[in-house]
């Protein structure tokens, strides 16, 4: 790549050429007059223009190569055609008929292919606006769409306005871009005229656009795996402060392949001697993977094996980063983007087979320690610390996993700098929680009084390459200190605490939920994005809406409830607590089916005290059983012993409704009998799906003559059932439920499964 060519420019100029389109379309659904997307986007540069010349570029050159970005193989215009592959769908006019190109929603595929729409809206900061951007199977009406438009525009607008009153070096400035675009424009179309479908959003198009302008025309994929996360956090030998270091724990795996990305482009820009790699590379981002599009560069294999050896040395090898690479490609080889990422998906599992190990052999080796981990059981130097009235010795990651999980009581943001060691001490009544991770001081900030601002100007004052991530404020993320680049990110910002203190599962009562989730066919819905990629990263952001983003607003709304969201990232999540996160676990599986996605749960519910590796264990045994019933459906396997049981997800949620008003508050006799009649319905469940008829006709006269036979009254227990399942175990429809079951009628099973774990939930609230 020439030295003299200013790929600044290039970039800012390749991520905000088609900003029109957005700022257009909103004025021309107000009846406001509207110029051409390329008038519109240039007088959005000049309303930055402060911020670019701050940052050392030419506001000049940029708006030329914007105003000239359809022109031949001139500027960015190359990198715009690549980015562009829907347009080689060949669909002419508008997109829609009958409706003007401010009224067109985009569209995402959902169960095999199907077209959804959603609403141009801008990332949802409210579980209310989270509702309001699902897909549904029918355009949104005209008024609706241009309703969300306008709102986009409104956010583009504010964000623009705070950004433009911000100093930033030119790598901050190009990742906060990033994310204005994120907040506003991921769901808003490309490309509305000449293609079959407006399936590619404009936050897509612009960041794939910018890391080709990047490149030259040269470049590599790369992708970043974090390994053994699952096996990491089920790492838990007590029970008492878990849920601290498990929260901090997850907060490490989200800033672990975060600053790993950082300090990769940061040593491809040193191979390059320029800043030419910054966050427009980084085309995904969540749940322990990145993909990156970078410019070719010499010695890239080295960059990234130093760069798995220093996340094994830094993680003391409970974690691992697969870092694989494909290229160097043409830039006319992006048309052909499914083979090239199936190549690269071969060589990060091939990379996987490679065994690497910790501690490496020779005089640099770590100290052997005689000293245990009270909390992962890994031999290491310890520290004590004191929860409450006990102590424990923790090693150094679960000591910074315990303050981390402490701050993220009530979080604000992640603050990453590059410089000297962490500040210490309380700032502008910030819970701050600082550690080191590879060359990056990593300060977490909560508390109810904090002063973010204040707290970001401290911290990284002298710093370079600082960042701040604002929890769940997509439209609030960029604050009042300069030289900081922002950006934000969605997770559970809140913990269960009482009297200050985070509480832990033996303060939950006599019972606790451990839930593991994942959804299903992931690999299979990604291969089919994976066609283009505009189209993937498109699909990425239906994920993280899903999985990542609604789970995060709703665990704020109930942040009442005793949920302990451990881990959410990608489509995976982990969490423990009260029987509340039976409730929460099935909203987010009915939002994740808006979008076109199943999933399948493993749930156990036990003792508090019982040891949390053994029963996330369980838990995640359950997930495997829940997978087999079905990928189509959202399935919660609840019990596994003396026999299978399993529900819909929704109807879960359906049954802890129930509990919760009812709670079986009527007559002592009542709950006895439905006690029994509990243990009947297992029986006869049991019998059926074994095809035992013998035992299912015994356990069907039991519980005939336990209605008959009993002095109370049968009626209310009869009527409860129903109520829970539609089952009718009135004595004289029991000869009718018999055939059913021994035909294995899977309705009949169905209700039945569900009568069971209604009066199991029940009980376990009364």
């Amino acid at each position: 790549m020439s030295g003299a060519r200013k790929h600044g420019e290039y970039v800012v100029a390749a991520l905000l050429h088609d900003i029109g389109k957005l700022i257009r379309r909103a004025k021309l659904c107000n009846g406001v007059d509207a110029a051409s997307h390329v008038e519109e986007s240039l007088r959005f540069v000049d309303q930055i223009q402060d911020a670019l010349k701050a940052a050392g570029l030419d506001v000049d050159h940029i708006k030329n190569l914007i105003r000239e970005h359809h022109r031949g193989a001139y500027g960015v215009a190359p990198y715009d055609h690549a980015a562009a592959s829907e347009r080689a769908q060949g669909g002419r006019g508008l997109a829609l008929e009958n409706r003007h190109e401010g009224e067109i929603p985009l569209v995402i595929y959902i169960d095999g292919g199907k077209a959804a729409y959603v609403p141009p809206a801008p990332l949802p900061a409210t579980l209310e606006e989270a509702e309001e951007l699902a897909p549904r199977a029918e355009s949104p009406p005209r008024n609706e769409v241009c309703n969300h438009y306008a709102k986009s525009y409104q956010r583009l607008m504010k964000l623009a306005s705070e950004l433009n009153g911000r100093k930033m070096g030119f790598q901050q400035l190009a990742e906060t871009l990033v994310y204005v675009l994120r907040s506003a424009a991921t769901f808003v179309p490309a490309a509305v005229y000449g293609v079959e479908a407006p399936d590619t959003s404009l936050y897509a198009h612009s960041v794939l656009a910018a890391a080709l302008a990047s490149t030259g025309g040269e470049f590599v994929l790369v992708a970043l795996d974090v390994g053994k996360i699952q096996d990491y956090i089920r790492r838990a030998r007590v029970t008492k402060g878990a849920m601290a270091i498990l929260r901090g724990r997850s907060l490490m795996i989200n800033l672990l392949q975060k600053i790993a990305t950082r300090q990769l482009l940061e040593e491809v820009n040193k191979r390059l001697n320029a800043e030419v790699a910054t966050w427009a590379n980084v085309l995904l981002d969540t749940g322990g993977e990145v993909l990156l599009l970078l410019p070719h560069v010499e010695g890239l294999g080295q960059i990234l094996e130093e760069l798995e050896g220093r996340v094994l040395e830094d993680t003391e090898g409970v974690l691992t980063l697969y870092a694989a690479y494909t290229g160097p490609h043409r830039l006319d080889e992006v048309q052909n983007f499914k083979n090239l990422l199936t190549e690269l998906e071969r060589r990060v599992t091939e990379r996987k087979m490679r065994y690497r190990e910790y501690p490496s052999p020779g005089p640099k080796a770590p100290t052997r320690y005689d000293a245990v981990c009270d909390f992962c059981g890994r031999p290491a130097k310890t520290e004590r610390i004191y929860i409450r009235d006990q102590s424990l010795d923790l090693c150094r990651l679960c000591r910074d996993e315990y303050h981390a999980g402490l701050s993220a009581r009530n979080l604000k943001a992640v603050v990453v700098t590059r410089g000297g060691p962490p500040v210490a001490g309380h700032i502008s009544q910030c819970e701050a929680a600082s550690f080191k991770l590879l060359d990056y001081a990593v300060y977490v900030i909560g508390g109810d009084q904090c002063d973010a601002d204040a707290f970001i100007e401290v911290v990284t004052r002298g710093g370079r390459g600082a960042a701040a991530y604002l929890a769940n404020k997509p439209d609030a993320f960029i604050r009042r200190v300069d030289y900081v680049g922002y950006g934000f990110f969605f997770t559970n910002q809140y913990l269960p605490t009482e009297d200050g203190a985070v509480k832990s599962l033996e303060d939950l009562g006599d019972y606790a939920v451990f839930l593991k989730a994942d959804a299903n066919e992931m690999g299979k819905k990604k291969a089919a994005a994976s066609a283009k990629p505009s189209l993937l990263l498109t699909f990425a952001a239906a994920v993280s809406t899903a999985y990542e983003l609604y789970p995060a607003l709703l665990a704020s709304e109930r942040r009442r409830d005793d949920i302990f969201v451990i881990y959410a990232g990608g489509d995976d999540l982990a969490l423990a607590g009260g029987l509340a996160a039976l409730k929460y676990a099935s909203q987010t599986a009915r939002y994740a089916e808006r979008w076109g996605f199943r999933t399948a749960m493993g749930i156990k519910i036990d003792d508090p005290h019982v040891p949390i590796y053994y029963a996330w264990g369980e838990a995640d045994a359950r997930l495997k059983k829940a997978k087999t019933r079905g990928r189509d459906r959202n399935i919660a396997v609840v019990v596994t012993e003396p026999v299978e049981i399993w529900i819909d997800a929704e109807k879960l949620g359906n049954l802890y409704d129930y509990a919760e008003v009812d709670k079986l508050a009527g007559e002592e006799e009542t709950k006895r009998l439905t006690r029994i009649i509990y243990n009947q319905l297992l029986k006869m469940y049991t019998a059926a799906t074994q095809n035992h008829k013998k035992e299912l006709a015994k356990a069907t006269i039991e519980l005939a003559y336990v209605l008959n036979r009993r002095g109370e009254d049968p009626q209310p227990a009869i009527r409860l059932v129903r109520r829970l399942s539609d089952l009718d175990i009135a004595p004289d429809n029991l000869p009718k439920l018999y055939n059913k079951l021994a035909k294995t009628d899977e309705e009949t099973l169905e209700k039945l499964r569900t009568a069971i774990l209604g009066l199991y939930l029940l009980h376990l609230k009364t």
